[in-house]
């Protein structure tokens, strides 16, 4: 998925046509009078996650935050391939060993598999939860806040409060 390709290349063709779908799909939700906030994990294919959909949209869409994880030193974490970085990625949070729900197959809980565990995981997709309960915590205490304005105050906030990330033009939530 982190590939550079040219224009009109099978890798820059798929990466437009996801990207052009979820793209819709927000459009399609704000057309119907709902104002959608999309948290996108940046991945971790240890590249720019500008190869990445749909965290390539928070360049182009104000209604999406692009979150990678870092690890306890606050450096972009390291395992497997590395959290992915970039100008598309907007803020990080901790996603190293963060406590989730784990089915017994070791790949969390699915319609299949008994949830009674918790297990340490990290990844991005771990990072983002917290991004989208900080927005959880703004919508309450401001229900009229939109989406973008959300965005910004996250954004901000983490470049206000938060410790920067060494080598990265992002910052960490603070919360």
């Amino acid at each position: 998925p982190c590939v550079a390709a040219g224009t009109g290349s099978l890798v820059q063709q798929e990466l437009d046509r996801f990207t052009t779908i979820f793209a819709r799909a927000i459009a399609v939700a704000q057309n119907t009078g709902y104002d959608p906030f999309w948290v996108a994990a940046a991945g971790q294919q240890g590249c720019d996650a500008s190869w990445v959909s749909p965290a390539n949209l928070s360049t182009v869409v104000p209604n999406v935050i692009s979150v990678t994880g870092i690890d306890e030193s606050g450096n972009l974490f390291q395992e497997g391939s590395g959290a992915n970085f970039g100008t598309t990625v907007n803020v990080a949070a901790p996603g190293i060993d963060i406590f989730s729900t784990g089915g017994d197959d070791g790949f969390g809980c699915t319609w299949l598999s008994r949830c009674e565990l918790y297990e340490p995981i990290s990844g991005t997709s771990q990072a983002a939860p917290q991004v989208t309960g900080l927005a959880a915590l703004l919508k309450a205490n401001n229900p009229l806040l939109s989406a973008a304005d959300m965005r910004q105050c996250i954004v901000s906030g983490a470049e206000r409060e938060g410790p920067e990330v060494p080598g990265h033009s992002f910052n960490v939530i603070n919360v």
